[in-house]
């Protein structure tokens, strides 16, 4: 396979993966069966020839699509993407008709189709590179025409099934509600009224960003709703936009270095992600990557006002992120310990207030990482009493 027909996008989890001509590519054939595009959808009426346009799963049960393929309907009939795709019946759960905007109930679908992955809140940048999904074929006549030309064996597979087409933000419209997009790219696949209602997805993360609302098919124009627009509609899509910080390739491989004891690159990774979201996880377990399981009582001044420093930024992001309250307790007692310390140094009472609502897992990863926390006031404070309690 020749490398220019590969193309990089973000998994279910937002990590590279590879995906080729017929899925996620550039080219017009269909989107492959049981991949992560299934999570597209064809909406039409009773016949399933007549194509009426797209949409795409926010969540395992429910979908969004544009308000005209469903006007007039209680009941709604989909076929996931793909010439493997499966046919589903559902209802029309929420109109919002100024935003074009319709929420779909599909509870029948199968749990392997996975909901589309989503990009976090924030703006679509003039300039970025992006595909949307639809279906060329979409009109009653178009999509009889195009059956007949599958059956003959000369048709082209993007009418029946959809395609990706390449497209690159231009910029919002007056209102600031949607977003131009104008087609890019070698063999584009033909714009019609059937992109309505489909997903456009960033390129550069595989996530999707908003949703195609109109077609300007003779100027190679799309005009589309953005998540952020869409969520102040439905603001029950909020709960389905992931985390900035969950979906961050750096702050992803810091915590994996981390897990696995690779200090160094937790600390080029974490310090990379600090730049870009300064809050208090990201300013915590980089705090714990230079400490990298040493005493404190064994760290250079310079190096403990380091750590120091990041656990007291993780606070001011987050006064009660309790993980940086039971690190600063530990570096307190454990570097500042005079010979025979009280049984509650009084400085860290405050501290063991906030502490006192770690998790398990959270103490379990300070642990791991500043072993002198094990044998603390601090870890007899908060492990003891879970400890008793259970």
């Amino acid at each position: 396979m020749a490398e220019s027909d590969r193309l990089t996008l973000a998994d279910e989890h937002g990590v590279g993966a590879d995906r080729v001509r017929g899925g996620m590519g550039v080219a017009r054939a269909g989107v492959e069966p049981g991949g992560p595009e299934s999570w597209c959808l064809r909406i039409h009426p009773e016949r399933a020839d007549h194509v009426r346009g797209a949409g795409f799963l926010v969540a395992p049960d429910l979908a969004l699509t544009c308000v005209g393929f469903v006007t007039g309907d209680d009941q709604v009939h989909v076929r996931t993407a793909g010439p493997g795709g499966t046919e589903h019946r559902g209802r029309v759960m929420e109109v919002l008709p100024d935003a074009d905007l319709a929420v779909l109930h599909l509870p029948d679908l199968p749990e392997r189709v996975p909901p589309a992955p989503l990009a976090p809140p924030g703006p679509v940048l003039p300039g970025t590179a992006l595909m949307t999904y639809g279906y060329p074929a979409e009109s009653a006549e178009s999509a009889e025409s195009a059956e007949s030309a599958e059956s003959a064996g000369h048709g082209d597979e993007s009418d029946r099934h959809g395609a990706w087409t390449p497209l690159v933000a231009r910029g919002g419209d007056m209102s600031g509600t949607c977003v131009r997009a104008d087609v890019q790219g070698p063999d584009p696949a033909p714009l019609h009224p059937g992109f309505r209602g489909g997903p456009v997805v960033d390129l550069g993360n595989g996530r999707v960003v908003g949703m195609s609302r109109s077609v300007e098919a003779a100027h190679g124009v799309v005009w589309f709703l953005p998540l952020t627009a869409i969520a102040a509609h439905w603001p029950r899509l909020r709960s389905y936009l992931p985390d900035p910080l969950d979906i961050d390739p750096d702050y992803r491989r810091g915590r994996a270095a981390l897990a696995d004891g690779d200090y160094p690159g937790a600390d080029r990774a974490l310090a990379a992600a600090a730049r870009r979201h300064p809050r208090a996880p990201v300013h915590y377990r980089l705090a714990l990557a230079r400490l990298a399981r040493r005493s404190p009582r064994t760290l250079r001044t310079e190096q403990l006002a380091d750590i120091e420093s990041l656990v007291r930024r993780a606070l001011c992001a987050n006064p009660a992120y309790a993980p940086a309250a039971a690190l600063l307790a530990v570096l307190k007692e454990e570097a500042h310990r005079p010979p025979d310390p009280p049984d509650e140094p009084p400085y860290v009472t405050e501290l063991h207030a906030r502490a006192v609502h770690c998790g398990r897992e959270e103490l379990t990863e300070l642990r791991t990482h500043c072993p002198a926390a094990a044998g603390s006031v601090t870890w007899y404070l908060l492990i003891g009493r879970k400890e008793r309690a259970s």
